[in-house]
């Protein structure tokens, strides 16, 4: 399986879970960049692919969701427009959260 996560500001229990799933499936971040005013430095399993959301616009974000295929879309909330654009298009084709 292939589960992406359209995620804001990640923190280390998230990755903590994202370890555990990596063990059953692809897991695929995109994230917003981490906070400046709080700078951690995250281990990230190799297994795990990150995808800083400043790197992409809304229709290369697009085209990165296509081109991994998810099975499954976990989407970190309402706050982000770009991220709910997405979300619908998905929406009744995968499980979308």
């Amino acid at each position: 399986m292939k589960f992406l996560f359209l995620y804001t500001e990640i923190a280390e229990y998230v990755l903590a879970c994202c370890n555990e799933l990596a063990k059953h499936g692809e897991v695929h971040i995109i994230r917003w960049p981490v906070n400046k005013e709080a700078p951690f430095q995250f281990q990230v399993n190799e297994q795990i692919k990150l995808y800083s959301k400043t790197d992409y616009n809304q229709d290369q974000l697009k085209q990165l969701v296509g081109s991994i295929h998810p099975d499954v879309i976990i989407c970190s909330g309402w706050i982000d427009k770009d991220y709910l654009n997405i979300t619908k298009s998905y929406f009744k084709k995968i499980p979308t959260l």
